[in-house]
């Protein structure tokens, strides 16, 4: 086919693919654990008090900034607990844990949340009505995220974790619910799959939020010099350099290399893909050698 034959004006972009990672979300479980996922509470800053709001018709919640507060998100976790919350919900018909998609409304300052739950897709003629987790379903997907926090050797019972997880269950859920039904296994697999990958997303996230507040912190209450200025430039000139050098010298090999590309002004990524580390292991070698340095000034 000539080019001449294909009108490039009438072509359009793909829509933006929706991301488990962008998305803005806030959860709410039985317990009242309200949690903010990543990608909320970095839209939100440093405001973690609201005045909140439901409906209890449209499944919608706000969260005013500029109003008297009346729930407050931990700072670092985004997590409020409110049971009586949750207890006014169930009692609305509503089924927990829930899901809201938040966006921001500038006519009014406020963060809205939108339950999907109450608001789910069009659904095709013939396709399978949709419906709530039963009991038995919910305690399998609670076990599922046990598993898979096991499996990835992090805080099984962290609540922010968990719902990290049960957002990403509910997604799958809700895209293909005859999978979960009788003995087919499609929907479990997938819903495994995406709860490691959204819960591996957050531990990134939570490590390189530590790595950088471990960076800016000073190494002991004596000193206001943090683990950089010290490699950099020990104190005390030559002597301190050598001495310094050679207690390096006993840290585990990976301590070192991450200390001597340290010197050289790597950064922790760059060393990451030198040497072919997983983060794990890349923050871990760090850590251990915030650890050993902060032991070095007590020496």
């Amino acid at each position: 086919m000539q080019l001449s034959k294909i009108d490039l004006s009438s072509f359009h972009d793909f829509p933006p693919q929706p991301s488990a990672h962008t998305a803005l979300c806030l959860s709410l479980n039985a317990k009242g654990e309200l949690s903010m996922n990543t990608a909320l509470r970095r839209a939100m800053g440093e405001i973690r008090d609201f005045h909140g709001m439901y409906s209890d018709e449209k499944g919608q919640i706000l969260l005013y900034r500029n109003e008297t507060p009346n729930v407050h998100f931990s700072k670092s976790g985004g997590i409020s607990k409110n049971r009586a919350l949750a207890e006014t919900l169930e009692g609305l018909g509503f089924k927990l844990p829930l899901r809201y998609d938040v966006e921001w409304v500038e006519e009014l300052h406020a963060w809205l949340g939108i339950c999907q739950e109450m608001a789910p897709p069009p659904e095709k003629e013939g396709s399978m009505k949709k419906r709530q987790l039963s009991r038995r379903e919910r305690d399998m997907m609670e076990e599922a995220i046990t598993r898979v926090c096991k499996a990835m050797g992090i805080p099984e019972k962290d609540p922010e974790l968990r719902q990290v997880a049960w957002a990403a269950l509910l997604d799958v859920y809700r895209d293909d619910p005859a999978g979960f039904t009788g003995g087919r296994m499609r929907g479990w697999r997938r819903a495994y799959r995406l709860a490691w990958d959204a819960l591996e997303a957050e531990r990134k996230d939570r490590w390189r939020s530590l790595y950088q507040l471990s960076l800016d912190k000073p190494l002991g209450n004596d000193t206001e010099n943090t683990l950089l200025q010290l490699l950099h430039s020990p104190s005390g000139g030559f002597e301190n350099s050598v001495c310094l050098y050679e207690y390096l010298q006993r840290q585990h090999p990976d301590v070192r290399r991450v200390a001597m590309g340290m010197m050289e002004g790597e950064t922790l990524e760059q060393l990451h893909g030198c040497y072919r580390w997983s983060w794990d292991h890349t923050y871990w070698a760090f850590n251990q050698l915030r650890a050993a340095m902060e032991e070095y000034l007590r020496i």
